[in-house]
């Protein structure tokens, strides 16, 4: 326990280390500091009849330095050495480290009590290895030796398994000095199994072979392969009554010995065999024996495994005549085998041999004890030892058919076979699988696929151009390209059917397992259509549909008897209609709408580039719910639906073609320039356009992009999958049906409620019409949960030079996110009602905040202005009648929402809007590029490239929560940085320099501020400015002259810098007299780092390198303490390398 505490400080919470001294001069070394401690548990759930209070037996650690004289005077067990200490780098010295033994110690131990130590390890298998041995050592009130058969004074044991209920144990009576115990793992498999053949799982007693003095004992059924703690205890006898046992046990190396040597081998074999162009044949086998293992493992896995596999693979349609050259019909048949025999009995330590030679005994005996003749016993017996043998190894059998990618290929030059029949591609594979293994007894799986799909391309003959002949009509001109197609470019269809059975019988059960059945099938269509080319809109189309059904309910019949494959062909085919694939479970449908506009400008429209797309993915599941009254309720649909829109003006080039291009030369080729004042006034005003021009039209490219994704999910929807409603009811303009399904609106993504429906409704504002939308029912007396996200994104970003060489990128950009969950509750007639609903909000946009220039603030956006603007806010409320003393919840929400606008609006240098829209709306970004500074005359000729950059970015983000109390800001925070607020790069001739040199210079200014929900009187600032500085110079392929040699050398030198400094403040809104100039400081840091390097390589046979690297943090009112360290480092390398 520590002497002495200050504050409230944690074990689980260290963040420092600090020793000292004091009363007077002292020297000292410190050797070795590290944390220290023990994983042998004293209290443990492996002894239930000993409670956390016990104090009976205490473990400690005793070692030769620390033990060695009195009062304990350890000595190391006869033959042991200390271990030598390895990182000595002198080896002609002997050091060795310090060794130790773990002591248990009971004080007053009942008799008939045992008290035990114990250590937990991840499962370890420890049956490679024949022999476990330790040593144990017992105190002065030991006797030198116990005779046989007599009642020791107390007894040490050593207990391992698995846990509690099934072990392994050592017990040996405990004598004056140490004892070198070896417990022999096959005499511990050899009592397990003699026990097993008795039928006990009790923990049994059996005498150590050669050692009239220990037993073993046996417990459950633990295994050397997976032993999952040690115990080390000591036993007071029950015949030591009424004595009580006082004493100290010290045990040392318990190790494993004789690791599995024996030398195994593993084999490859394969085959293979062309049969000219008709097919091939191809075979492969491998057999593995039980100790063979890879040069990165230690042991093999003790079974032998035997594995063979034969391919054949065929071309029949090779025998068809020569005019079906376009025909496929492959066919793949594939045998395979894996036979794995263990050594020992699958899950024991048993050999797995024995144990069938001792089956096969047992069985004879029992029948002939039975009144069976010997032969008949005999027969009994094999059988049983064949029992015994497979029931631990594992055997799979698989074969496969299959006939992959069949067509046709009819020969007939006809549309009608080719786009038909010749499109058609078929599938057909069959497998089965026989398994036993030591958990089944046997099973068995079959399964068969079959598909068909078709695919063609359309061709535009129904394709037409409507304005052909008006090309000379205004406006419509610049659609006299326009085409209509009737057809889709492309269509495809694809129906896949499946059908599995598996049965099971496991070796643990006495009957079989419930057969399973699957069959399904999956059918889609696909088509893509450029409903019109060259129009105002150009609209395609694109639609994707897939839908999974299940056909188990055909798999028996009235009786419960699978049905054969006639009698399901009875089934599925012209039983309810052409065909009938069951009951649909899963349907996915993807609508994608894309537009590329063509405005009717003329020749202008090339400055524009403009895109647009609307998908909308929607899906919709079905459990099969065989309950009526659930059945709706728990269909679930969803959809994802994305709009996307962007365009793209060049400017530059549009303003060029409207008011033609500048001219650096302007020549007349008549008479003079008119002088009056007429021509002055219209140079004047020429000069004034120009200018104009230059300021807001001399832009490369303005980008625009707006896109927005909506998500819903919505369990609880009546009738199908909702195909019917989107085919025949929405694009016929008719009313959606609840028995049909999720409505059409639903399906593409425009409404929230899946047999909601929308339409339109007058209005008296602009443009005089609006949406109106219904919920429509759901499920009767159901409570359903929804989640509906929308994000939405809006970014513009543009270009124009500034001078030659610099260019102004401009960038806005928002998102904004909106996510919904509620709960649905309807009544007994599916009318709905919303309850628990919560919203979220959250912005995320580009903002803009000057900060002072020379202390001087041009636009007055600080902390101090949103202070002021919140108590502009707040006096005004008082004049309205806030009462100060007694604020409502009501009340205290407008004035968190006061601060929520003063600091937003505060913080900003100026916006053109307001309200929401201006929260929405982003601001201005920028980033300046100077390039071709390298000409400039103070350093022509040495520099060979530089440029100079800077860089603004600003990002306002806030959070917020909506609920039945209204709208509520959760966060807000505002990052404001200069990355770099000026940076320079430049790279130098080298040819005047005779290398590369490289070097960089940046500073950069972050600053971000905070406001919590949690504490919304406070703004936390953050700020940090870096200054960073690097070079690099790389001189190659010099050469030096070294006894007659010619050396090439390269030497590659490094040098960087940074000076970062960062601090943490508040200002509180409320008590503003506590804010000094900077606010309220928290805590702050400086870091420096300084890191040079060089790098030596001569003809790549000898590299060095030298660093130093100093890195240095000093902190202000951290609870982190600075540091500083330097690095100081040499690296030689020498390729020796030599041949004939």
């Amino acid at each position: 326990k520590p002497n002495r505490l200050i504050g409230n400080p944690l074990y689980s919470n260290i963040q420092y280390v600090r020793i000292w001294f004091k009363g007077g001069d002292f020297k000292a070394m410190i050797a070795d500091w590290r944390l220290v401690g023990s994983q042998w548990q004293r209290i443990s759930n492996f002894q239930s009849n000993v409670s956390d209070k016990d104090s009976v037996m205490q473990i400690s650690f005793v070692n030769r330095e620390e033990n060695s004289g009195p009062p304990d005077y350890y000595a190391m067990p006869p033959g042991v050495k200390a271990p030598r200490n390895l990182t000595n780098p002198d080896p002609t010295q002997d050091l060795r480290l310090n060794e130790q033994s773990i002591s248990i110690s009971v004080n007053n131990l009942r008799y008939g009590d045992e008290r035990m130590a114990v250590r937990i390890f991840r499962p370890m298998d420890i049956f490679f290895y024949k022999k476990l041995k330790f040593f144990i050592h017992g105190d002065g009130s030991m006797p030198d030796n116990v005779a046989r058969g007599s009642i020791p004074k107390a007894y040490a044991f050593l207990r391992f398994g698995i846990d509690s209920s099934n072990y392994y144990e050592y017990r040996r009576p405990i004598i004056r000095g140490w004892q070198n115990i070896e417990i022999i793992m096959n005499e511990l498999t050899a009592i397990k199994q003699l026990r097993d053949s008795l039928n006990i799982t009790d923990r049994m007693i059996y005498p150590v072979p050669g050692d009239a003095l220990a037993t073993f004992a046996i417990k459950g059924n633990p295994v050397l392969t997976r032993v999952q703690f040690f115990g080390l205890g000591v036993a007071n006898p029950s015949e030591q009554y009424p004595n009580e046992l006082s004493t100290t046990v010290w045990i040392d190396e318990l190790r494993l010995l004789s690791p599995e040597a024996s030398s195994d081998w593993a084999g490859l074999a394969s085959a293979s065999v062309k049969l000219a162009d008709l097919g091939s044949i191809n075979a492969s086998f491998a057999h593995t024996k039980p100790n063979f293992h890879r040069l990165e493992e230690r042991f093999g896995d003790r079974i032998t495994t035997t594995n063979w596999t034969v391919t054949m693979q065929g071309a029949i349609e090779k025998f068809a005549p020569k005019s079906f050259s376009a025909m496929r019909l492959p066919v793949t048949f594939t045998h395979s085998e894996i036979l794995q025999d263990p050594e020992f009995v699958a899950n024991s330590d048993v050999n797995l041999l024995e144990a069938a030679e001792r089956s096969k005994a047992d069985a004879y005996q029992q029948a002939i004890r039975s009144g069976l003749t010997q032969t008949e016993a005999q027969r009994i017996a094999n059988i049983r030892e064949q029992e015994t043998l497979t029931r631990s190894q594992t055997l799979k059998i698989a074969d496969a058919w299959a006939l992959t990618g069949i067509k046709l290929g009819i020969p007939v030059k006809s549309w009608l076979i080719d786009d038909t029949f010749n499109k058609l591609t078929f599938g057909y594979s069959y497998s089965q699988n026989y398994e036993r293994t030591p958990v089944v007894e046997k099973r068995f799986n079959w399964m068969w696929k079959m598909n068909a799909n078709y695919s063609v391309q359309i061709g535009d003959f129904l394709s037409f151009e409507p304005l052909g002949s008006f090309d000379s009509v205004a406006f419509i001109k610049d659609y006299k390209k326009w085409k209509l197609n009737l057809l889709p470019s492309n269509f495809s269809a694809n129906l896949d059917i499946q059908r599995s059975r598996t049965t099971e019988k496991s070796r643990y059960l006495d009957f079989a397992s419930p057969v399973f059945r699957d069959f399904s099938a999956t059918r889609g269509a696909q088509f893509s259509w450029k409903i019109s080319e060259g129009g105002l809109l150009s609209p395609s189309f694109d639609y994707n549909v897939s839908t999974a059904s299940s056909l188990v309910s055909y798999e028996l019949d009235e009786f419960g008897r699978q049905r054969t494959a006639s009698e399901l062909s009875d089934k599925i085919f012209f039983n309810k209609g052409l065909i009938d694939l069951g009951l649909d479970f899963n349907h996915n449908q993807t609508v994608t709408l894309n537009f590329k506009p063509n405005l009717p400008i003329g020749n202008a429209k090339k400055y524009f580039e403009i895109i647009g797309s609307y998908s909308s993915n929607y899906n919709w599941t079905n459990p099969l719910q065989t309950d009526p009254t659930i059945k709706d309720a728990v269909k679930n649909a969803s959809y994802n639906a994305n709009m996307r829109f962007s365009t793209g003006v060049k400017l530059r080039e549009l303003s060029e073609f409207i008011f033609g291009a500048p001219s650096s030369k302007m020549v007349s080729m008549s008479k003079p320039a008119d002088t009056t004042g007429k021509s002055i006034f219209s140079k004047i005003v020429g000069q004034v356009l120009d200018i104009a021009k230059t300021i807001f039209l001399d832009y490369d490219k303005i980008q625009i992009e707006l896109n927005q994704g909506n998500t819903s999910l919505n369990p609880g929807v009546f009738g199908g999958t909702g195909i019917s409603n989107f085919w025949a009811r929405g694009l016929t303009g008719r009313e959606s049906l609840n028995n049909f399904g999720p409505s059409f609106a639903y399906q593409l993504g425009l409404i929230g409620s899946p047999h909601g429906s929308f339409g339109f409704a007058s209005s008296s504002k602009f443009p005089f019409f609006t949406f109106e939308t219904e919920d429509g029912l759901r499920p009767p007396n159901a409570i359903l949960p929804e989640n509906f996200n929308q994000k939405t994104s809006l970014k513009l970003n543009t270009s124009r030079p500034l001078w030659p060489g610099a260019v102004l990128e401009l960038n806005w950009s928002t998102d904004f996110a909106y996510a919904k969950t509620q709960t649905v509750e309807t009544d007994a007639l599916g009318n709905p009602s919303f309850t628990n609903v919560i919203a979220n909000e959250s912005f995320n946009r580009s903002y803009l905040s000057i900060p002072s220039v020379f202390w001087v603030d041009v636009f007055n956006n600080n902390i101090e202005h949103v202070i002021k603007l919140y108590e502009q806010k707040k006096n005004q409320r008082i004049l309205n009648g806030l009462d100060t003393n007694n604020i409502t919840p009501q009340e205290n929400q407008l004035l968190l929402n006061d601060l929520t606008e003063s600091f937003h609006d505060g913080l900003q240098a100026f916006s053109f809007s307001s309200g929401k829209v201006g929260k929405f709306l982003p601001a201005i970004n920028w980033a300046i590029k100077w390039q071709g500074i390298e000409r400039w005359d103070i350093w022509k000729g040495l520099v060979k490239s530089a440029n100079i950059e800077h860089r603004y970015t600003s990002i306002y983000t806030e959070n917020a929560l909506i609920n039945d109390n209204g709208r509520q800001t959760q966060s807000q925070q505002i990052q404001i940085g200069f990355q770099p607020l000026f940076g320079l790069t430049m790279s130098f001739d080298e040819k005047k320099l005779n290398g590369i040199l490289t070097a960089t210079v940046k500073y950069s200014t972050t600053t971000g501020y905070q406001l919590n929900s949690s504490n919304r009187s406070t703004i936390a600032k953050n700020s940090t400015d870096e200054i960073q500085a690097q070079a690099s110079y790389t001189m190659k392929g010099f050469e030096w002259d070294l006894l007659g040699l010619k050396l090439q050398n390269d030497v590659e030198a490094s040098f960087t810098a940074t000076y970062q400094s960062s601090d943490r403040s508040t200002y509180d809104v409320i008590l503003t007299g506590s804010n000094g100039k900077n606010g309220r400081i928290l805590d702050g840091n400086s870091k420096i780092i300084i890191a040079p390097r060089i790098r030596y390589n001569m003809s790549n046979r000898v590299t060095a390198a030298f660093f130093v690297r100093y890195e240095g943090t000093f902190t202000e009112g951290a609870a982190q303490p600075g540091f500083t360290s330097t690095q100081v480092g040499l690296d030689i390398r020498i390729s020796i390398a030599g041949g004939r």
